[in-house]
């Protein structure tokens, strides 16, 4: 294993300078441990698309208390040509921009990674059916990736660093201003989408879509496609994440629901 200073030294070589997220891991004295993992998903995220690769950290980003990665891998799928009103898209119903190649087929494996990754009855069932929805080495990345945002939601949370903290850092400095121009309002997206998973917020009005077929339930109990419960549900509502009893069905998951 490398020592402190020689992974500090390569951090500092791969990025340019040493990034606040990498100081918090060094005061910890976890640099070492946490590094290798990040190296290896910058280094080869094939056959991900870089993207999904984004878009996968901008929502596990959503769980985290800190807004750092749901702005700036956001940021990073507007720089690859994604809208604005995308991003919101992407956070509020987990639907991918139009700039990610086989659009519904990634749409449907970040779907159901996010409810792979959330404890619960489906978590299982979603983990399987994640699994036969990808190749090997499409699984084995995405794997990697919640691993590392995993990683960094830790130390961002425990550094105390937000999208705020890093403003003046070269990654920041170096975006065009209209990329700039966007931090505030992602900031204030994440605040929203965030409350939503806090059990408190109970004032949020709240539907489930099924992961694997954007299927909606609605207040009657009943699950519709999703253009037929638009016209059902309030114009504020937000999104849990789940199966519905015909995916599971069709995808043989009875035996993987707790």
């Amino acid at each position: 294993m490398l020592s402190t200073s020689s992974t500090r030294d390569e951090v500092i070589e791969f990025y340019g300078y040493f990034p606040l997220l990498f100081q918090t891991m060094e005061r910890v004295g976890e640099l070492e441990e946490a590094w290798p993992p990040i190296r290896a998903l910058h280094l080869e995220h094939e056959p991900l698309p870089r993207p999904v690769v984004d878009a996968i950290f901008a929502t596990m980003g959503l769980r985290c208390g800190s807004d750092f990665c749901f702005v700036f891998h956001s940021l990073a799928l507007i720089g690859a040509g994604a809208k604005k009103v995308e991003i919101d898209d992407l956070g509020r119903f987990l639907q991918l921009p139009d700039v990610v190649p086989d659009r519904e087929r990634w749409d449907r494996i970040v779907r159901l990674n996010w409810l792979a990754e959330a404890p619960g009855r489906h978590q299982r069932a979603a983990a399987f059916a994640l699994e036969q929805a990808c190749s090997p080495a499409e699984y084995a990345k995405v794997r990697l990736t919640c691993t590392v945002s995993g990683l960094l939601s830790k130390y961002t949370e425990l550094g105390n660093i937000d999208a705020n903290a890093v403003l003046g850092e070269p990654p920041v400095l170096a975006m065009p201003p209209e990329f700039r121009a966007l931090i505030p309002d992602f900031v204030q997206f994440h605040s929203e989408l965030h409350r939503v998973l806090d059990p408190s917020a109970a004032a949020i009005p709240v539907a489930s879509m099924c992961s694997s077929c954007k299927a909606v339930r609605t207040k009657d109990g009943e699950w519709y496609p999703g253009d037929v419960a638009s016209e059902l549900l309030p114009a504020d509502v937000m999104f849990s994440h789940g199966l519905c009893e015909r995916c599971v069905e069709e995808l043989g998951l009875e035996d993987y629901i707790d």
